[in-house]
């Protein structure tokens, strides 16, 4: 199980974003997993039981994730990050907590970039 819930973690560590989190940040994952987990049919973590599976959700995640990135859906993307979040840019330097993420994307990025996924 401490493969996959490593797994699980990894999708906040996406190629475009790289984000270090405190240690409480696991439990607020946990959290918040059930309402998008519900939303994006992804099965709850206690459910999940091979590696398919959890690429499976994490694939589903990552693309609701960015989905929401892609409309600047503000207040759906602020929900897939613990309140106490640490986005670290390579060349803008750390930007600490939810709100200020938000923020920073609100400003920066909405409606001037896309992420897609693509399977290669």
């Amino acid at each position: 199980m401490k493969k996959l819930w490593a797994s699980l973690r990894m999708v906040l560590l996406l190629p475009m974003i790289a984000v270090g989190v405190s240690q409480t940040s696991g439990q607020a994952v946990r959290q918040a997993a059930p309402a998008i987990a519900a939303e994006q049919a992804v099965p709850a973590f206690e459910d999940i039981k091979s590696q398919a599976e959890l690429d499976k959700a994490v694939a589903a995640l990552d693309a609701a994730l960015f989905d929401s990135y892609n409309r600047c859906e503000l207040e759906k993307f602020a929900s897939f990050f613990a309140e106490d979040v640490e986005f670290y840019h390579d060349q803008g330097g750390v930007t600490l907590g939810r709100a200020a993420l938000t923020d920073s994307v609100k400003k920066n990025i909405c409606g001037k970039v896309t992420r897609e996924l693509h399977d290669d």
